[in-house]
């Protein structure tokens, strides 16, 4: 359930402290890091999620909890780091600025499980905490639990905490504190792999005589050294479509070399089937899935010809002469995880208030119950935070449809019509520019000026995105994104990708879009004067595009950064707050 302002928030999440000489921690309640200097008294702890429920989810709901009425995957990774501010807080609606030293180590809790909250309130108890006197500010972070049939990255999101590897404790500063999104590739592998890819296109294209054919196969040979989609699929159909051509009988030949081609290519593929059209497959199996079997798109890899070879490149030249980067392999990265924060002062009272929460909201509790003051003191009972959890990321929502049973492309001899197949074209992946890693306050770094892009693969990992675009709009994915910088002018750009499952090739930006070959189709969003922001942490934006062509599909992933792109969408960007945008692309 959203809040009345509809924010993308998990209700009004709040966590109890209540102090009490309890007995010694149960399995299940479990912490660390909680010793001090000085005085301190031994509290009972409570997380409240009061808005969970039990309904089921699509796939993509239930990582990012999106659904109508949101089912609690658990918490894990929790830290809560006590302050003691000079000055009351309480009036102040984040009263951590990140100028702050920790003076204290922070408390690791044990994870909650996604039925272990209890009560109408929805909170978990904590026994035997310690706390040390005079705190009156509180740290939180925490992490959903991952999905328990399937922990990968790819479905849950990756965010990397500093204090994984450094610590959270006493004489760190909150700057030292930051989120990293994490980079799908690992490794130099790959380079083995596109050697093997290059020596395979650089042995077709110096096949003897071909350069100098002056027939029918000197298109062919243009064609095939204009190539620039280097992933393995792309290389393979392209290498299909030239095998058939050769084995057929539209081409005339010259001294043989229809042949000469045939055979060169079948010392890397091995061709099935009795006639045309033949189906090739890889001789060495190795090199097939590349680069989707690292994780990455197909549409990041390039190449280009350089004089006598093939190479991959991070530049490809569009339109004959306007020159575009690519974003480089190790800029892209997983979705965020669903992580929650907060920075918030107390609340306090003279009584052990766990007991006598009945059957209130916990609105009601934090207002009726903690009353005291502003501060842990040796008298105080039990704590609450005043402000309420908040998600810490942000999250888009997109909606796709084409605007039209046929639509053009961009061939050069004429822009021909495309029927959409009756299923739709198969949305494969998400590609989201402009990411930052984040500070303390999960707030872009602006020290860091490198922007990462989000693959998000997942869509194809159930319900969403598999029954394909068509011309009615839906829902077809969700995916957790950091929040923007709100800077003037503020827009993101990013990509649909798609897998070309229709019944015929057709041409895009940057050339032709084989059947089963992925395509992209590039949108943008743009902040505007109600919301600075395009991505703010605790809330969704939703992405409702319209697809009015295929004359700016690009075979590979343009840098989505880059100020020279060709949209392809159009796209009515709104917050759930009310504004609604139209913006067309031609």
């Amino acid at each position: 359930m959203m809040r009345n302002s509809k924010h993308f928030v998990l209700g009004a999440a709040t966590l109890l402290l209540s102090t009490a000489g309890f007995t010694a921690c149960s399995s299940e309640d479990t912490f660390t890091g909680g010793s001090f200097s000085g005085e301190s008294v031994k509290t009972q702890f409570a997380i409240n999620v009061p808005a969970v429920g039990k309904s089921d989810a699509r796939m993509g709901e239930d990582i990012v909890q999106g659904q109508n009425t949101v089912v609690f995957r658990g918490m894990s990774n929790i830290r809560l780091v006590p302050f003691k501010l000079g000055s009351d807080p309480s009036s102040v609606t984040e009263p951590l600025t990140g100028s702050e030293s920790l003076y204290y180590n922070a408390i690791e809790l044990g994870a909650i499980g996604s039925s272990d909250l209890t009560s109408t309130a929805k909170y978990k108890v904590y026994n035997d905490v310690e706390l040390p006197i005079g705190v009156n500010a509180f740290l939180f972070y925490g992490e959903a639990t991952d999905k328990s049939d399937d922990a990968s990255d790819k479905t849950n999101g990756a965010l990397v905490p500093s204090y994984s590897t450094q610590g959270l404790e006493a004489g760190k500063t909150l700057a030292d504190v930051h989120f990293d999104l994490k980079g799908i590739l690992v490794g130099d592998d790959y380079k083995t792999t596109q050697t093997g890819l290059l020596a395979i296109l650089d042995g077709i294209a110096k096949t003897e005589g071909w350069k100098d054919a002056t027939g029918t196969l000197q298109p062919y040979y243009t064609s095939f050294i204009g190539m620039k989609a280097g992933s393995a699929n792309n290389i393979l159909l392209a290498v299909q479509d030239l095998y058939n051509a050769v084995k057929g009988d539209v081409l005339t030949d010259e001294s043989g070399l229809k042949a000469k081609i045939a055979t060169k290519i079948e010392e890397y593929f091995t061709p099935s089937g009795s006639s045309v059209p033949y189906t090739l497959t890889y001789n060495t199996t190795s090199l097939a899935q590349y680069p989707f079997g690292i994780g990455l798109p197909d549409g990041a890899v390039q190449v280009a010809w350089n004089t006598d070879r093939f190479e991959y490149t991070s530049n490809v030249d569009y339109d004959g002469g306007t020159t575009m980067n690519v974003s480089g392999l190790d800029k892209y990265v997983y979705p965020a995880s669903l992580y929650y924060w907060d920075n918030t002062s107390l609340k306090t009272s003279t009584d052990l208030e766990s007991g006598n929460y009945g059957v209130k909201d916990w609105s009601s509790i934090i207002t009726d119950l903690y009353t005291e003051g502003w501060a842990v003191t040796a008298s105080t009972q039990s704590v609450a935070l005043a402000k309420a959890i908040n998600y810490a990321v942000g999250r888009l929502d997109v909606y796709a449809a084409f605007a039209a049973g046929e639509i053009y492309d961009a061939n050069p001899s004429g822009q021909q019509p495309v029927r959409i197949p009756d299923d739709g074209f198969t949305l494969t992946g998400v590609l989201i520019g402009g990411q930052k890693n984040v500070g303390w306050n999960f707030a872009p770094l602006e020290s860091d000026g490198t922007e990462k892009t989000i693959y998000d693969a997942a869509v194809d990992a159930g319900a969403a995105g598999t029954e394909g675009v068509t011309r009615t709009s839906g829902l077809k994915n969700r995916t957790l994104v950091l929040e923007t910088a709100g800077n003037a002018g503020e827009k993101v750009n990013f990509a649909l990708e798609f897998t070309n499952n229709s019944s015929q090739a057709f041409y895009g930006k940057d050339g032709l879009v084989p059947v089963g070959g992925k395509f992209y189709l590039v949108g943008q969003l743009s902040a505007d004067g109600s919301h600075a922001k395009v991505f703010e942490k605790d809330h969704y934006t939703k992405a409702t595009v319209t697809i009015n062509s295929l004359k700016n599909a690009y075979n590979c992933i343009p840098d989505l950064r880059s100020p020279k792109l060709e949209l392809g969408l159009s796209v009515d960007l709104k917050w759930e707050e009310g504004l609604s945008q139209n913006v067309t692309i031609q």
